[in-house]
């Protein structure tokens, strides 16, 4: 039999996710300040998004009879996404590598979110469009802006 607890796993999810996000942000601050750029920026994106998450959650109702399963994937899954991004980025690209990241981190937080209003292909559809919104973003910050070079997959971008 499951124990359950009374917690928000949204709240718990936006926590986590704040928390690594300012962890990789301070360990960032030992690069030399042309290479931080780039991977700075795209932990104040995940940052801010994080923060609104939590933030959104705050004033949520609080679900109950989240068992210790449903917990913990509010706790690992979170931190399996950032981890597998450290991975990705040299194997497809920092911009694709930003986009799936993007994507993963918000449909975690669609399932694992008790409020769910709209259909799951508009759902899904606004998930892919921020994703999309939020590389055109990074591409626009760090190709455009600074002129950097950012990491290249296998596909080349």
């Amino acid at each position: 039999m499951k124990k359950s607890v009374n917690v928000n796993v949204d709240f718990l999810f936006g926590v986590v996710m704040t928390v690594i996000c300012v962890a990789l942000l301070i360990n960032a601050g030992g690069m030399r300040a042309e290479v931080r750029l780039m991977p700075a920026g795209a932990l104040i994106v995940m940052l801010i998004t994080s923060v609104g998450i939590l933030f959104k959650s705050a004033f949520a109702k609080i679900e109950t009879g989240v068992s210790g399963a449903d917990l913990m994937k509010g706790v690992a899954l979170p931190g399996g996404i950032t981890f597998a991004a450290v991975f990705l980025i040299p194997w497809l690209g920092f911009y694709l590598a930003v986009f799936a990241l993007t994507l993963a981190s918000l449909l975690l937080q669609d399932k694992l979110s008790a409020e769910k209003t709209n259909p799951v292909f508009k759902r899904i559809l606004w998930y892919v469009i921020f994703s999309l919104l939020v590389t055109a973003l990074m591409y626009a910050v760090f190709n455009i802006t600074f002129n950097l070079r950012t990491p290249r997959g296998f596909l080349g971008f």
